[in-house]
């Protein structure tokens, strides 16, 4: 996620397209012809996630700012990654992180996921409730797996 080799598809790969191409994710595109009270709802999104200043565009330095982040948290864990793990290295200089440096990264990752996944998919128009559409509760009234197939998947001749 923080690779920044442009063969890759990486979150690196992704704020740095965004942030030499902001034009191509307008408010416009974004808000995409819904009725007011969520029209401003997702003019209000827009503004606070990529359009601070009320262009109209994606703010670039949004992503830069989510960039520089991204790679400072991440600097410890990718270079011990990238000398360990990915590759052998000869001369192995990276520490071993902490879990505080792991976990540093991964909940920023989850912040960045859900901020461009909500402005590039527009995850803000989905409303209400999920709604289940079967009788739920029939798992627990009913088997899963069989007894005769639980058998053959504890012995190991089942699939």
């Amino acid at each position: 996620m923080v690779d920044d080799d442009n063969r890759t598809g990486s979150f690196v790969q992704l704020l740095q397209k965004m942030e030499a191409a902001p034009q191509k994710l307008s408010r416009e595109w974004f808000i995409g012809g819904v009725e007011l009270p969520m029209a401003q709802r997702l003019d209000l999104t827009f503004t606070f996630y990529g359009d601070p200043l009320q262009t109209g565009y994606f703010d670039p330095e949004v992503a830069r700012e989510d960039l520089e982040k991204l790679i400072t948290i991440s600097h410890r864990v990718r270079r011990y990654v990238n000398q360990h793990v990915a590759h052998s290295q000869r001369t192995r200089t990276a520490d071993i992180p902490t879990y505080g440096d792991i976990r540093a990264v991964l909940d920023h990752l989850l912040i960045l996921i859900h901020k461009y996944t909500l402005l590039l998919r527009q995850s803000e128009r989905v409303q209400g409730a999920p709604v289940i559409q079967e009788p739920w509760m029939r798992i627990f009234t009913q088997a899963w797996i069989q007894p005769e197939e639980l058998a053959s998947i504890e012995d190991g001749t089942g699939t």
